[in-house]
């Protein structure tokens, strides 16, 4: 590949970002500068110069409306992405509802356990901790969703709005639920104040299933509804 063409492909394929509207697009206006001069004197790079430096100086949009042939499939590449990191997040947070969703179904009848029916019922949770790793696997998931719905509203806000719900309600198991399990050794010691731990524990997962309910819709609703930008059709 002769060296013009080569460094033509290569600064194709390092634009083929979305420029939005967010802290990094100096970053990337400085790139772009600094790359017209290299581009201006290798032959047949011109046209990419002139690009460059129109899309450093547009409005916010897709830089592969502007690049010509190969757009299409960077779109179609963007769309694939964004609908299976969607299917993750979904999933993910639905499992992740799981654990939650039982103990908020449970809390009624165990709440007025005594002492004795109320630990040994507690130790039916044991290894339910490995459900952690997928709540945390969730909220990667909801990073990554927000981070390719950016500039596409409402779609953006609705999928931020999912990712704060499921940070808090790790920070909800954090704040209350594990203290408790600490507390009581993983409800394996009977501590004086072991009723006061029982209500924190008990309305703390029911807090964060409520949360994580609330991110589940969010997600869908994301998913399924159409943004302004129309990035799916």
């Amino acid at each position: 590949m002769a060296p013009c063409v080569q460094m033509r492909s290569t600064a194709c394929r390092l634009l083929q970002i979305w420029w939005t509207p967010c802290p990094f697009s100096q970053i990337s206006w400085i790139a772009c500068r600094l790359l017209y001069p290299l581009l201006l004197h290798s032959r047949g790079s011109s046209r990419v110069a002139r690009r460059i430096i129109h899309v450093a100086a547009s409005e916010p949009k897709p830089v592969t409306m502007l690049l010509g042939p190969g757009a299409h499939e960077q779109h179609e590449l963007h769309r694939s992405m964004l609908r299976t990191v969607q299917f993750i997040a979904i999933i993910l947070t639905a499992i992740a509802l799981v654990p939650g969703g039982a103990h908020l179904s449970a809390l009624p009848n165990k709440i007025t356990l005594p002492v004795d029916q109320y630990f040994v019922v507690q130790g039916i949770y044991r290894g339910w901790a490995l459900f952690g790793i997928v709540l945390l696997a969730a909220i990667v998931a909801h990073v990554e969703h927000a981070l390719l719905m950016r500039g596409r509203r409402p779609r953006f806000a609705l999928a931020v709005v999912a990712l704060v719900l499921m940070l808090a309600s790790l920070a909800v198991f954090f704040i209350w639920t594990f203290p408790a399990n600490q507390a009581t050794s993983n409800w394996t010691v009977v501590p004086d104040n072991w009723e006061a731990l029982r209500t924190q524990w008990e309305y703390a997962h029911a807090a964060g299933a409520v949360l994580t309910f609330f991110a589940l819709c969010a997600v869908v609703a994301a998913a399924l509804s159409r943004g302004e930008a129309a990035d799916v059709r």
